[in-house]
């Protein structure tokens, strides 16, 4: 953060003006939440969840995205359906897992858009409401 001296009123002189490294390093692949992954143990998707705040953790936390065939029943706010890629998918909020970065490989799609949906899943596993 650069400092800032006063020299009239609503007008600031910047004092100092060198190049600073960042605060910490950037992890080597950036995982952005809401990005879909194929699943690479099954069917469907892996939803990445978990904030992009923790992007040098080791881990990501994701919902897998079924089938609506291979899907337990779904329950409205547990488990809200997307489309992607012109297929219904159901996420399954109940088996929230952390797995490890390495199995996430290229992301196909983004629910970004689908925030509101997501959120409220997970407010619901984790908060009841």
């Amino acid at each position: 953060m650069e400092s800032y001296k006063c020299c009239r009123a609503q007008e600031l002189q910047h004092l100092r003006r060198e190049a600073r490294f960042a605060a910490r390093q950037f992890p080597p692949v950036l995982m952005a939440k809401y990005d879909v992954f194929p699943n690479p143990s099954g069917d469907g998707f892996i939803l990445d969840v978990q904030t992009d705040l923790l992007s040098d953790l080791n881990t990501r936390v994701v919902v897998p995205l079924l089938p609506q065939s291979s899907a337990p029943k779904a329950a409205t706010r547990l488990n809200p359906t997307f489309e992607i890629d012109g297929r219904s998918v159901v996420m399954v909020t109940q088996f929230l897992a952390a797995v490890p970065i390495g199995i996430l490989k290229s992301p196909i799609w983004k629910l970004d858009e689908e925030f509101e949906k997501i959120t409220i899943a997970v407010d619901m596993l984790m908060q009841g409401f």
